[in-house]
């Protein structure tokens, strides 16, 4: 531990905490809406990434297939903790987006861990599953705010058809399509640019390690389409589930505030 404290570079964390300080200062100034929520977010963010520093290397010095499963269990509970705050606090929330993130994640990581597409290592599956799980995360999130926000907008019109004797899946049919597009729309982006705007972070860490171009540009293929895959499953199962969440059991609309 001692030695992970020892190689910190202190002087280029100083200068990056005096950098987003001012950045704050200029939101607060600005009295823009986001400002105490980035300020809270970044120190939260600071907090779990020297948290998890310390548990990685407890992990990864064991190297125990259970302990690293434990630890992506409760990734996803947290991913769906987060997800769910953005619609409201119900535990039915809470549990449906564990259920879309819970089961997005296994649909990947299962069978590319059966058919060894990445090793069960714990240096190797903790972060290339923290990106699948961050991804489904994040694709729940928008298609369950989407969803929610244009379902609102169109009230009258889904409950004129719910009172045709319309289903909610047919009576939603035109919020669930635009939701599904655009839950992907961060994914869809990060394909489309990849290497051309951007180098992502595998492929700049394996590069700056010393590993082949080539190595890097086929871990990085593979990690994006895991990630647009999750992001994909995750955003399905929102818009084809949704009715569990945003209707009654008479098939009544019943939104969240």
């Amino acid at each position: 531990m001692s030695q992970g404290l020892g190689s910190l570079d202190f002087w280029r964390l100083g200068m990056l905490g005096l950098y987003v300080g001012a950045v704050l200062l200029m939101m607060f100034r600005m009295r823009l809406p986001a400002a105490r929520e980035s300020f809270l977010a970044m120190l939260q963010g600071a907090a779990q990434l020297a948290i998890m520093g310390s548990v990685l290397l407890f992990v990864f010095e064991v190297d125990h297939l259970a302990l690293s499963v434990a630890l992506l269990l409760v990734m996803v509970l947290v991913a769906a903790r987060t997800a769910a705050r953005r619609i409201d606090r119900r535990a039915a929330t809470f549990r449906f987006a564990l259920g879309c993130i819970g089961l997005a994640t296994g649909a990947i990581l299962v069978p590319m861990a059966l058919a060894r597409v990445f090793e069960l290592r714990p240096s190797f599956l903790i972060p290339v599953s923290g990106m699948v799980i961050g991804n489904a995360m994040n694709a729940t999130a928008l298609a369950l705010e989407r969803l929610r926000s244009d379902l609102k907008l169109q009230r009258d019109r889904v409950e004129a058809w719910l009172s045709l004797g319309v289903d909610p899946d047919t009576a939603m049919g035109s919020s669930a399509q635009s939701t599904l597009h655009a839950a992907l729309i961060p994914s869809l982006n990060s394909l489309k640019t990849t290497g051309v705007v951007h180098i992502p972070g595998m492929m700049t860490g394996m590069l700056l390690g010393g590993q082949s171009p080539m190595k890097a540009a086929e871990m990085q293929l593979t990690i994006l389409a895991l990630i647009f895959i999750a992001a994909l499953f995750s955003a399905l199962l929102v818009t084809r589930l949704a009715r569990r969440l945003f209707f009654t059991d008479l098939e009544a609309l019943d939104l969240p505030d």
